[in-house]
C-alpha cells in the first residue's frame, strides 16, 4: 500500500503494520510458464531422491445395491495411504 489516501479499513491497517515496520505488499499474478518451471524443478529433485518399494493392497466388494472398493499404499517410514470409496455404477464380479 503506497498510497496513504486509501479509504477505510486498509488506512488502519497500513497503520497497524507500520509500527512494526511490516510493509505490504499485494499479490502479483504468477505466470502460468513461471509455475510449470518451478514444478519441473521441483520433480527433479524428488525424482534423484532414492526411492524404495511401497505395497499396494486393492481390495473390493459389491452387493444388489452398490460396490465398494479399498486401497492401502504403504511406504518407507511407516507411511500408510487408505482410500475407500462407493462406486457410483453397477459393478460385477465377472472373472474373464
Amino acid at each position: 500500500m503506497t498510497r496513504p489516501d486509501a479509504s477505510g479499513p486498509l488506512v488502519k491497517w497500513v497503520v497497524e503494520l507500520g509500527e512494526h515496520d511490516i510493509k505490504y505488499q499485494g499479490r502479483i499474478a504468477v505466470k502460468a510458464q513461471v509455475l510449470a518451471d518451478f514444478i519441473v524443478e521441483f520433480a527433479e529433485e524428488q525424482a534423484q531422491e532414492k526411492a524404495g518399494a511401497w505395497l499396494l493392497h486393492v481390495d473390493g466388494s459389491s452387493n444388489a445395491n452398490n460396490g465398494g472398493a479399498r486401497i492401502l499404499l504403504q511406504g518407507q517410514n511407516e507411511v500408510e495411504l487408505e482410500v475407500a470409496a462407493t462406486l457410483a455404477f453397477a459393478a460385477t464380479n465377472n472373472e474373464a
